[in-house]
């Protein structure tokens, strides 16, 4: 429900969440069904014309129904929780300089990245974190870890990738390292 809550306008078909949400395709199915039947999506099929493939069926949130706004509100109050609970918990695996969220968190899918982080930073702390934000987001977390010294770096030679991040909107939850465009 969070996925498509926070992809209002995304189309999603069965595979896709089950890749996206690491689950059971027949549980998948299922908790569709039961989200279709109550009115919160709406479910398409594409049309293949004559094709051997078998068309995909699509689902959708319904931004008609009754409980929408409401829901929708709920999960936007919860990512502000999230986000003060990721800021908290990636501080626990090292020296944070700076973190920023974009990309999904701002409903940016065309965004390289959706967390940069800059410190020193225990790897296989941070990896098995953001794995336990995917499960509970429903969602593939895409991030970037630079050093202090490896950002300065690619600021002074104007980085194509770093200034794609800085010059994009974001929310920045920390910077001790005045990382900020200009």
């Amino acid at each position: 429900m969070n996925l498509f809550l926070r992809n209002p306008d995304k189309p999603f078909f069965v595979r896709e969440l089950t890749r996206r949400i690491k689950a059971q395709i027949n549980s998948v199915r299922r908790e569709l069904k039961n989200l279709e039947d109550m009115g919160l999506l709406v479910s398409y099929t594409d049309d293949k014309e004559g094709g051997k493939k078998k068309a995909k069926k699509f689902y959708k949130v319904d931004t008609d129904f009754v409980l929408y706004q409401e829901l929708r509100a709920l999960i936007l109050k919860s990512q502000l929780l999230l986000q003060r609970d990721l800021k908290r918990k990636i501080n626990d695996a090292g020296s944070v300089s700076y973190l920023a969220l974009t990309g999904s968190f701002l409903g940016r899918e065309d965004m390289p990245i959706d967390l940069f982080v800059i410190g020193r930073i225990n790897s296989d702390k941070l990896s098995r974190l953001i794995k336990r934000f995917e499960k509970s987001l429903g969602t593939e977390i895409n991030y970037s870890v630079m050093t202090v010294k490896e950002f300065n770096y690619r600021r002074q030679i104007t980085d194509k990738f770093l200034f794609s991040i800085l010059e994009s909107p974001k929310i920045v939850l920390m910077d001790k390292i005045d990382a900020s465009y200009g």
